[in-house]
């Protein structure tokens, strides 16, 4: 948890110099109306905490490392100036040009000594990898300059695996920053209009920068939507109906057969997840050619041909902050394995199951562990859908989906 600063704190800010003397302090008392509001860094099991693990920086010689007056700024004014959490109020978006925070850090650390004794040497808050991946790198309450936004920066800042000014980031590493910024601007109260990327803040300032890469790689736009999302999201993650059109929505569907792995409740069938029919006469076959949709995001980790005579596929979701794995079955494929797929995505149309007594429908289950084409293996905790779907989407609907008639 970030230290809170109250009002009347005295905060001090010194530069020391390899011979131990203080060569630059500044010092700042905490108004009333700075007093934080937000106690405590926002915590979630998808960010990783890899602060204690990156390279700080050595004492710095002030002299020495800094005989240029704007090197002497950079100490002065530096990355390190303190501010309480309730003076956040923006956000901005920055490619790095690196692979890693840890990378990064390394390369700074050799390269330049970077004011502030003791501290990372990074110029982000958080970082988001190529995969999605977020970590939280410095502490939130450390100003880093980088944003060009004048000596007291009240902005965190979001460095991003690449570099993105000639080709577009995955939407598994944009949604990784919409994700970050949507919780960052709950947690803050921070307009969308102050998520900005770096080129845009800089402006502001006299500053020319390309970085995040957005308008000459042409990806700004889509970042913004994807962000809409996770905005507009409660749960701050996009969830889909597996089935339903315009014509038939969800809620004319309903569940031939539910998740029973104990055969109970299916008159001594044993099975797992749902069945899901249109609910439309003649039944068995009005469902054939029906789009099928991804419930979340997630990437597709397996997919055949060929499973129980028609093609199956398996994609790996996130639910309650851990990987949650959803088959659907009896579909023609639309996307292959590997391929990242998103909320409300067609990754398939329900098949033409010749021959089969339950008709033309959509085979839906889930499980905690991964799995390829078994079915009713004790080993695999199976899951059952409902409760899933009934937390990301309207509960009502949910219902009414499996429900005949």
């Amino acid at each position: 948890m970030a230290r809170q600063l109250f009002a009347g704190d005295t905060v001090t800010t010194a530069v020391v110099g390899a011979d131990g003397l203080e060569r630059y302090r500044d010092e700042f008392v905490v108004a009333a109306e700075s007093q934080s509001q937000v106690e405590q860094v926002p915590t979630e099991p998808w960010i990783t905490d890899i602060r204690s693990s990156l390279p700080v920086n050595r004492a710095p010689d002030y002299d020495k490392d800094a005989p240029k007056e704007e090197d002497r700024i950079l100490y002065k004014r530096g990355w390190w100036l303190l501010r309480t959490l309730s003076e956040i109020d923006g956000v901005t978006i920055h490619n790095t040009v690196s692979t890693s925070p840890s990378a990064l850090a390394a390369w700074t650390t050799r390269a330049k000594a970077s004011g502030g004794k003791g501290m990372p040497t990074l110029q982000y808050q958080y970082w988001v990898g190529t995969d999605g991946a977020v970590s939280y790198c410095v502490d939130l309450e450390n100003a880093v300059w980088n944003d060009h936004t004048g000596d007291r920066n009240t902005h965190i800042s979001i460095g991003m695996s690449g570099r993105w000014d000639s080709a577009t980031p995955s939407l598994v590493q944009l949604d990784g920053v919409a994700r970050l910024c949507a919780l960052l601007m709950r947690t803050f109260g921070i307009p969308v209009e102050s998520v900005r990327g770096h080129r845009e803040w800089a402006a502001t300032h006299n500053v020319s920068t390309d970085c995040p890469g957005w308008i000459k790689a042409g990806w700004k736009d889509t970042f913004y939507q994807r962000l809409a999302i996770y905005v507009n999201d409660p749960t701050g993650e996009p969830w889909a109906f597996p089935v339903g059109t315009k014509e038939f929505p969800a809620e004319r569907w309903y569940a031939a057969t539910v998740h029973d792995p104990t055969g109970v409740a299916n008159g001594g069938y044993k099975h797992t997840g749902l069945d899901l029919n249109l609910d439309v006469a003649p039944y068995g076959d009005v469902d054939f050619g029906m789009p099928v949709y991804a419930i979340a995001r997630g990437i597709v980790s397996y997919a055949t041909n060929s499973w129980s005579g028609v093609p199956m596929l398996v994609v790996r979701h996130e639910h309650n902050g851990a990987p949650l794995y959803a088959r659907y079955a009896h579909i023609n494929l639309l996307v292959t394995k590997d391929m990242v797929v998103n909320a409300g995505q067609a990754i398939g149309t329900i098949a033409d199951w010749k021959g089969k007594d339950a008709g033309d429908h959509l085979h839906f289950d889930m499980a905690l562990d991964p799995f390829t084409t078994e079915w009713l293996t004790e080993s695999i905790r199976w899951v059952d859908p409902v409760p899933v779907l009934n937390a990301h989407l309207d509960a009502s609907r949910v219902s009414a989906m499996l429900k005949r008639g």
